[in-house]
């Protein structure tokens, strides 16, 4: 018997001595395929005085059916030990309107979201839970958290990361996800 590849190039499949079959395959994040359906953001707060309890940025995740997943968050401060925490949040917010920047360049589908950030923080909110909470350590440090899809933002709900304690210096927050099927 006869086994093809079954992708149309004509080519055979190959066994070992053993007749195992050879296979290889590539691992790729959610997120790449994501990416490559033009379905995957990248959100920008840059705040260069923020105040400590200051919600830096926020994020609505308006679509009517499809969570928001949160591949990463990325901090920078240039101010040492600064405390960070990324709570669900209800309220009516007010601040800054930032975009979301769809990583698929050749893509037109923009996100339906609300988000908002930057110099002036993010006002009217109310914490529901504390969901993380992370350190910047050192002066002029870049922290990743490698949430690994694990933060879904349903329909309707939101998402704020509070600058919770530091000294003021300037400090840029991105958030990276997509919209997921179900």
């Amino acid at each position: 018997m006869l086994v093809e590849d079954g992708i149309g190039t004509g080519r055979k499949a190959g066994v070992d001595s053993a007749n195992r079959l050879q296979v290889s395959a590539r691992q790729n994040t959610r997120g790449y395929y994501k990416c490559k359906e033009g379905d995957f953001y990248t959100i920008i707060a840059v705040d260069a005085g923020p105040v400590a309890a200051e919600y830096t940025l926020y994020f609505k995740n308006d679509h009517s059916s499809k969570p928001f997943i949160i591949s990463a968050i990325q901090s920078y401060a240039t101010d040492a030990d600064v405390v960070w925490k990324l709570h669900e949040v209800t309220g009516t917010s007010a601040g800054t309107a930032i975009v979301l920047v769809n990583t698929n360049l050749a893509s037109g589908k923009i996100a339906e979201a609300t988000c908002r950030g930057g110099a002036a923080g993010v006002t009217g909110l109310t914490s529901t839970k504390v969901i993380a909470q992370w350190y910047n350590g050192a002066v002029n440090s870049t922290v990743r958290q490698d949430i690994n899809d694990r933060i879904h933002v349903g329909p309707g709900h939101a998402i704020a990361i509070e600058y919770d304690a530091g000294t003021g210096g300037a400090a840029l927050l991105m958030l990276t996800g997509y919209y997921d099927e179900d």
